[in-house]
This record gives structure tokens, sequence and C-alpha cells, in this order.
């Protein structure tokens, strides 16, 4: 192993650089999925909104995120309701304890239909 290819953390142990790949390229689908529920929505949504999304956290978390980006004048109340009904539908939630699937959300036909895929 290189130089480059060792990493290494605070207390000087070696990583194993194929982690380090996998993590790297889980970063980079990561910031396409973020990309892509952006690009679907006509407004800015909070960076830590998108997180909570691409997470895949339950449907009730992501819409107490948004409440927190309501209050902290993050998201305007008229986007919020668009952004919760629209995840409601785009991730086939039943329930509000229903964990937001990114696969869903890649196979729902109206991001197809927007997007092409």
């Amino acid at each position: 192993m290189n130089k480059k290819e060792m990493i290494y953390t605070s207390s000087k142990e070696e990583f194993n650089f194929e982690y380090y790949v996998e993590i790297k390229k889980i970063m980079e689908q990561a910031k396409k999925l973020k990309l892509l529920i952006s690009k679907y929505f006509d407004f800015d949504i909070p960076e830590y909104i998108l997180e909570d999304i691409i997470e895949e956290n339950s449907y009730t978390q992501i819409c107490l995120t948004i409440n927190v980006a309501i209050l902290n004048q993050r998201i305007t109340e008229e986007n919020a309701k668009i952004l919760k009904r629209k995840l409601k539908e785009l991730f086939r939630i039943k329930n509000i304890y229903d964990e937001m699937h990114i696969d869903v959300f890649l196979e729902s036909e109206k991001i197809n239909e927007k997007f092409l895929l």
C-alpha cells in the first residue's frame, strides 16, 4: 500500500483502503441524490432536510425537521406543505411512521417523467 492509499485516524491506526473507497462512493451517491431531489422541487430545500431524506429517516422525522426549518425561517410554510405532500407521494408513504426509502423515490413515475431516467 503506498502513502496515498493510507489513511489514518487520530490514533494513527491504519484504515482499510477498500473501506475508504466505499465510503467515498456512498458520499458521491448521496450528493447526486440530494441534487436530484433539489431539482425536483421549484424551491430551495435546506441541506439538513435533504440529509434526513438521504438517510432514509421516517416520514415523521422528516416532517419534524421541516417544522424546525419553518421556525428557523429556512423554508416558508407554503413550501413546507408542498414538500411534505410531495414527499408523501414520491416515497409512497402510507402512514406517518413509514421510512422513506430512496429506491422507492428513484422508481417513482413522477421522477422518471420529470427527468426521463
